[in-house]
């Protein structure tokens, strides 16, 4: 009787697009704090811009673990973080009146978002 190690959990090129853009859209809500000329904040609250940025720190380093190790829960967890940081966004912009262009952002960073969870999570195929 012979046994077979079951296929390791390897990322796919699929997971690597997801978690670069993971990396590179990490939280821009944490940017836009600011208005655009740099001098007045935008009506978003202190604690939106620092639960934000802790997020987008763990989303950092998540990354870099999942793609240094090559690891499905590392992408999970990933995933779960950038969700959370939408869920956090999108509250805080509802609780306070936002600017249209802010809107805008959002509107973007949450079909961005959304890509980044498909791409990070997508599966291999089965052979």
């Amino acid at each position: 009787m012979s046994r077979t190690n079951p296929l390791p959990h390897r990322l796919t090129a699929t997971n690597g697009i997801g978690l670069a853009l993971a990396c590179t859209l990490d939280s821009p809500a944490v940017l836009i704090h600011r208005a655009e000329d740099g001098s007045t904040l935008t009506p978003l609250p202190d604690w939106f811009a620092v639960i934000n940025a802790a997020l987008g720190f763990v989303t950092f380093i998540t990354v870099l673990w999942t793609w240094r190790m090559e690891s499905r829960t590392g992408a999970r967890f990933v995933a779960a973080s950038r969700i959370l940081s939408l869920l956090i966004t999108v509250s805080a912009f509802a609780a306070s009146g936002t600017p249209s262009y802010l809107a805008e952002l959002m509107a973007e960073q949450t079909v961005a978002t959304a890509l980044v969870v498909c791409f990070v999570l997508a599966r291999r195929r089965r052979e």
